[in-house]
């Protein structure tokens, strides 16, 4: 944190090159950046753009978008804190800090962290000392302003501020949080009262591309490509003078999906191809199936198991005279979550889609024993009749998706698009069906994360595969099949 001096704002102002030099850009940056007794970081050149463009409403429109992105230790925190308290000595505003979690939120360099120095009499001075509430998460200044700190992991907690008004908006790691989410809070960017009705509202992003690519195609659509009406402003660690410039080699440490979103800053870049499949093959399988009529009906799930898996559930129906294209099988729907009491998400799911069959991958390490999960399955058993299954795993992962693969290869399968277009969470159930295909590798110690949901879709499919599928499914062991009793439902198992 430094101390500049008024040359210093001319002299960065004035080697900006803009066409035209607004003396009220000026005016702004002196009063609520350079000498502003709140702020203690001194920008460059990159953060000095944006904090200018906050001052310039989108044409026709009474705020300001703007997005600084790149790679990472590209500024954006500290641009944040700089954004934040603009206003804190001008009083009666209102900014909001958002990030997904509160973990995140508060974590070390995070904009709450950098701020942490304004409650400090020492750095203040006693006229501008602030009160943190480490409660709420809320910093306000001695004129009565205010910075809200507010975590956004689920879409549906976007409502919880629709009543709220702030003059500014920080959305930090945006790429990270719901595209539903970061429309839904230009609701609550609003002027409150006639004394903040003298600065432009503003919306600020900051944020690395990442893997949710809906997010990063947001992004694309509304700051970086012309048809936008944002202003996108690229800053990458070379640009950061704080950044050690020999930080480009730790950064090719990463593998080449995180290398290209976390050095290469690329919101464009979509991970093309797995060890096995790629992204177009998977692709190519989504339809839309309106036809529901199936032969056969079955759920996989695989149990959470310790730390952060995941417990998922996947439904596939089989029809002998196919879908379209004459292909016999559809993924019809999945879900996942990571509560460790998954007991009542699965019922429901179960009871929506009224299998035939149930397959449990049974897997060392998963929260209960089978006879626990039989006595939670056992009512819905009884009312559907449906077969309860656990299958005992041994091989790795990979190779109990081969067979999925290759029939996904060979387009072989559909994927109903009318449910893997929905979100789960912040990215939609085709995007984490296909960021776990292609993480998959030979080696289950190589992944970064236990790809959970093709583990139910494995275990769902390989019992039908044997069934239905295979061409020796004939076989002496199913010389007798079983045939259910509610036949339009079931056929044979």
């Amino acid at each position: 944190m430094t101390t500049v001096s008024k040359d210093k704002v001319f002299t960065d102002y004035s080697t900006m090159k803009f066409e035209n030099i607004e003396h009220v850009d000026l005016a702004y940056l002196v009063s609520y950046v350079y000498y502003n007794p709140y702020n203690k970081y001194e920008p460059f050149k990159e953060q000095l753009l944006a904090l200018i463009d906050m001052n310039h409403p989108v044409t026709g429109k009474q705020y300001s978008k703007t997005l600084l992105g790149g790679s990472g230790y590209s500024g954006k925190s500290v641009l944040g804190s700089m954004a934040a308290v603009r206003f804190l000595e001008l009083g009666s505003t209102d900014t909001l800090v958002t990030r997904e979690t509160l973990k995140e939120l508060k974590g070390p360099t995070s904009i709450w962290d950098n701020l942490q120095y304004l409650e400090y009499e020492s750095v203040m001075g006693k006229d501008h000392v602030c009160d943190i509430n480490r409660s709420d998460y809320v910093i306000t200044s001695p004129t009565g302003s205010r910075i809200y700190f507010r975590s956004f992991d689920r879409p549906e907690m976007r409502k919880k501020i629709k009543g709220e008004s702030y003059q500014c908006i920080i959305n930090e790691e945006s790429a990270e949080m719901h595209p539903k989410t970061l429309k839904f809070l230009f609701r609550s960017l609003r002027y409150s009262n006639h004394v903040n009705r003298q600065i432009t509202l503003s919306m600020l992003n900051l944020t690395n591309p990442t893997d949710n690519i809906d997010s990063n195609q947001y992004h694309i659509d509304e700051y970086i490509e012309p048809t936008g009406n944002g202003t996108f402003i690229r800053s990458d660690y070379l640009n950061n003078p704080h950044a050690d410039p020999e930080y480009g080699d730790t950064l090719d440490e990463l593998d080449d999906d995180d290398r290209m979103y976390q050095k290469e800053g690329d919101f464009y870049y979509k991970p093309q191809q797995g060890d096995f499949i790629s992204r177009k093959e998977i692709e190519a399988c989504l339809d839309i199936v309106s036809d529901d009529t199936h032969d056969y009906r079955a759920i996989g799930i695989d149990f959470a198991g310790e730390g952060s898996d995941y417990t998922t559930a996947t439904c596939l129906d089989y029809k002998s005279d196919g879908y379209k294209d004459n292909i016999k099988v559809v993924n019809r729907d999945m879900m996942r979550t990571q509560s460790s009491e998954p007991e009542n998400q699965l019922l429901d799911f179960i009871s929506l889609y009224e299998p035939d069959a149930v397959y449990c991958e049974q897997e060392p390490g998963s929260q209960y024993d089978k006879k626990y999960w039989r006595i939670i399955f056992k009512p819905l058993k009884e009312e559907f009749g449906f077969i309860l299954k656990f299958i005992k795993v041994y091989r790795s992962k990979y190779q109990r998706a081969r067979t999925l693969i290759n029939y996904h290869r060979k387009k072989r399968i559909l994927i109903d698009e009318n449910n893997y277009r929905e979100y789960l969470g912040n990215k939609t159930k085709l995007e984490l069906l296909i960021n776990e295909f292609l993480s998959l590798r030979r080696e289950s110690k190589e992944m970064k994360k236990s790809p959970d949901i093709v583990d139910s879709y494995s275990v769902v499919f390989n019992k039908l595969f044997k069934t239905y599928l295979r061409p020796d499914k004939i076989s002496r062991k199913r010389a007798k099949p079983i045939i259910l009793k509610n036949q339009n439902r079931g056929g044979i198992i």
